[in-house]
């Protein structure tokens, strides 16, 4: 539970998983609603700071005796009461009913808490006559009735069944009219309190036989077996001259129209006549029903239908129907005054958002803002390997034996009976512990990790933490206990534990068995015993040294889906590639540099090594040859470098590189007479070498200056490069096009260039079209236009500004 039975609303849906937007989305709408109906409390907590969306609920005793909000979307249920039966229940509100009686629909919406097999049972069962005379008091009647085309069952308690027989009695003698509710059933009012047992012993109700007198024709029963009928064949049944449910629904939409005088046949009338006809306990009814029942009324002259066509302004007839009181024509003012205002209404409201209007939270002052979930951890909570890390910070191990070892030490601790229930670990388990063995908890949230890090709570018992924090992990509760199965599962690979036959537990054993697992044997090495928790250390050291010292050209024979597969592996322990700088000079002094050797070739130094630094004895092998491979590098002759063969430059080229960077011209002097062009005419010309034609100065001005051009023409139309073959003539669009973009990326100033050069133009241009210095046909034309004209005449009026 929170804090104060309050929390954030980011944070619950946070906290109950949703992370698609849809979601999320309807979440907050069951908020709302929930807010609506009164069951919770929905406001904008401020702390004089910030303000944030925040829902506590609300008090037990606003909460039981509330009554039903306005605007409710949901009916409210009636209480179920734990200390009575539920066959009583709904015996006592059948009692409740009295003549009018109640439907079975009627009894699941009053109860959604009781399940369907349960109400199919009672209805089915509970017209039964009982077997001891004593419970005749209260039998219940099954009474089958017809509502318009449907077939509905009613039951009656005693009292009930006798008024409801004289009732109709009394209408057959007066005619066949029947009043608008006679079968009926309104909603029944039943109270919050508690329900008093002294009235009605332990139901066992059956189904009694309507007694039928000769002149009462009643609708059809169900008994077991029908009593000999004195009538003839050929006499028939009086029937009812009108059909219940339309007289209700045409009573309910007369008062609709006598209220409003003109409605539209629309939604918003469907809508209206279903919140009546469902309070009168009728069902939901679709809109072509609804205009089957208003064109009958129009044919009785009950109503009246007019159909008119409105012009809309974006020009659309649209036709409409309205419905129109008896006494209201379509020439009263009322009818035209609702026609006129119709097109502005409805066009002005086509502006308006869809949108639902903001709902209006009340502000409330509180000492401190309730949690919030920190989003870059909530993006990063969905990566394994983010939660890995974060929760590497806590304790932490990646290797799953190194947790079954801290999970094994607390069940020697912690049950000295040596008997472990699963159900007791997830009670018992201290977070400290918790957090060893499982990365999946929900360290995205603020308040767990402030929680977390006061080293005192870590002590805490999962039973025993707070309700906000419990709330928190119970989300991941179903990884929590994978995650100490699979571990529980280790320790049964290594025999530590078995599982107990007779009772739902794990036995602990006492000794610890190191095995070689590089054989598939498994030969017993040693055996330990795991009485206290220094011998249990002991064990897990020695069955880690036995796994590590593995010798060369090892192939692991276990299978990939054995729990203790990578038991063989460094990587299994969790033993880092990279050494401490302890590791590193412990095993540094064992190198002897001078006679470049290392004791790699020593087993019982490095097994011993091994055990000292906590590592892998293949560990300090590999160390111990890669200090010789650097050490023979060291000694290893250098070889000389070839040197490159690059040919001198004459004199000439260097002058002609030299006056290239100068940017100036080489006076070549008078060619002699064998320099004639007929000479040096090439007999091959090499393909891959493109001769370059680059834009000069000058080019390079006049397309950028109409290329402001184009793009002032271009704002209210298309773009187009083709104009730009009539400036530069041996130019194609498509090179222009190339040589602007590298211009760009060159200059990093030539798009503030450009937009001055636009601006420039947009004055220049409008000043000439006022003054009748140029004229343009055709703004509107992007594509065959004078550009060059253009272009003289603003590259003109740019020089008389500069002048």
């Amino acid at each position: 539970m929170a804090k104060d039975n309050m929390m954030s609303l980011q944070d619950i849906i946070s906290t109950l998983g949703f992370k698609t937007e849809r979601k999320k989305r309807w979440a907050r709408t069951q908020m709302s609603r929930l807010h609506n109906q009164g069951v919770i409390e929905k406001f904008s907590a401020s702390d004089g700071k910030s303000q944030r969306i925040s829902v506590r609920l609300r008090n037990t005793e606003t909460t039981a005796t509330a009554a039903i909000v306005e605007n409710a979307e949901t009916k409210k249920s009636t209480q179920i009461y734990r200390e009575y039966s539920y066959e009583y229940q709904l015996y006592q509100t059948i009692a409740q009913a009295g003549e009018k009686g109640i439907t079975r629909r009627e009894l699941v919406d009053k109860y959604p808490l009781i399940s369907h097999e349960h109400m199919t049972v009672f209805c089915k069962h509970v017209a039964e006559t009982p077997k001891d005379p004593k419970l005749h008091p209260w039998i219940v009647y099954k009474v089958e009735t017809m509502e318009g085309k449907q077939r509905l069952f009613r039951y009656f308690d005693t009292e009930g069944w006798e008024k409801y027989k004289k009732s109709i009695e009394r209408f057959i003698q007066m005619g066949t009219e029947l009043p608008k509710t006679d079968t009926e059933a309104p909603p029944i009012e039943i109270s919050q309190t508690d329900i008093e047992m002294t009235e009605a012993p332990p139901m066992e109700t059956s189904q009694a036989d309507a007694e039928m007198t000769e002149s009462t024709q009643m609708p059809k029963t169900t008994p077991r077996k029908r009593k000999n009928e004195t009538t003839a064949v050929s006499e028939k049944k009086p029937r009812w001259a009108h059909n219940t449910t339309r007289v209700r629904r045409t009573t309910i939409l007369l008062e609709i129209i006598q209220r409003d005088l003109v409605r539209e046949f629309n939604q918003d009338l469907l809508r209206d006549f279903t919140k009546l006809e469902v309070e009168a306990n009728g069902q939901v009814l679709a809109r072509k029903t609804l205009g089957t029942l208003i064109k009958r009324m129009a044919e009785l002259n009950q109503i009246k239908i007019y159909v008119v066509t409105i012009k809309r302004f974006s020009g659309v007839n649209e036709p409409k129907t309205f419905i129109l009181h008896t006494s209201m024509t379509p020439e009263s003012e009322q009818v035209k005054h609702l026609i006129e205002n119709y097109t502005m209404e409805k066009t002005a409201g086509s502006f308006v958002s869809s949108k639902k209007t903001r709902q209006e939270l009340s502000k409330v002052n509180v000492h401190q803002l309730p949690g919030k979930v920190d989003k870059d951890r909530q993006e990063h909570s969905r990566d394994n390997l983010w939660r890995r890390g974060f929760a590497a910070r806590y304790g932490y191990s990646r290797s799953r034996f190194v947790r079954a070892k801290e999970l094994h030490l607390w069940c020697v601790d912690q049950f000295e009976n040596g008997i472990v229930h699963l159900s007791q670990v997830l009670q018992n388990l201290p977070m400290v512990v918790l957090l060893k063995i499982c990365s999946m908890l929900p360290f995205e949230h603020d308040r767990f990790v402030e929680y977390i890090d006061v080293s005192e709570n870590k002590q805490v018992k999962l039973a025993q933490l707070p309700n906000d924090i419990q709330s928190l992990i119970l989300i991941n509760q179903i990884h929590i206990r994978n995650a100490i199965i699979s571990l529980l599962t280790i320790l049964k690979a290594l025999e530590l534990m078995w599982m107990e036959t007779t009772d739902n537990a794990y036995q602990l054993s006492r000794v610890g068995k190191v095995k070689d697992f590089h054989c598939a044997e498994r030969p017993v090495l040693a055996s330990y015993p795991l009485n206290t928790l220094e011998e249990v250390e002991t064990y897990w050291d020695e069955l880690r040294m036995s796994c590590l010292f593995t010798h060369e050209n090892t192939v692991n024979p276990m299978e990939k889906d054995d729990p203790l597969y990578a038991i063989l592996s460094g990587h299994g322990w969790g033993s880092s590639f990279v050494l401490t700088k302890e590791q590193r000079d412990t095993l540094d002094s064992y190198v002897d540099v001078q006679k470049r050797t290392t004791p790699v070739d020593d087993t019982s130094l490095c097994v011993h090594l091994g055990k000292k630094l906590q590592i892998g004895t293949k560990r300090v092998r590999q160390y111990f040859l890669g200090i010789i491979q650097t050490l023979e590098k060291k000694t290893r002759p250098e070889k000389k470098k070839k040197r490159k063969n690059t040919i001198k430059p004459s004199a000439a080229v260097s002058e002609l590189m030299k006056i290239s960077l100068e940017n100036r011209k080489y006076n070549t002097g008078d060619k002699p007479a064998e320099y004639d062009e007929f000479y040096f005419r090439p007999t091959f010309v090499d393909t891959q070498t493109r001769q370059l034609d680059p834009f000069s100065d000058t080019e390079k001005d006049m397309l950028l200056h109409a290329y402001s051009i184009m793009i002032y023409r271009a704002k209210q139309s298309h773009f187009y490069w083709s104009p730009i073959e009539k400036v530069l003539l041996n130019r194609t669009r498509h090179r222009c096009r190339r040589v602007m973009c590298s211009m760009a990326v060159s200059d990093p100033n030539l798009k503030n260039e450009i937009r001055r050069l636009t601006n420039a133009w947009e004055r220049i241009y409008n000043l000439g079209i006022a003054e009748g210095d140029i004229r343009d046909d055709r703004p509107f034309e992007t594509k065959d236009y004078d550009l060059s004209g253009f272009l003289e005449y603003f590259i003109l009026k740019l020089n008389e500004e500069a002048m």
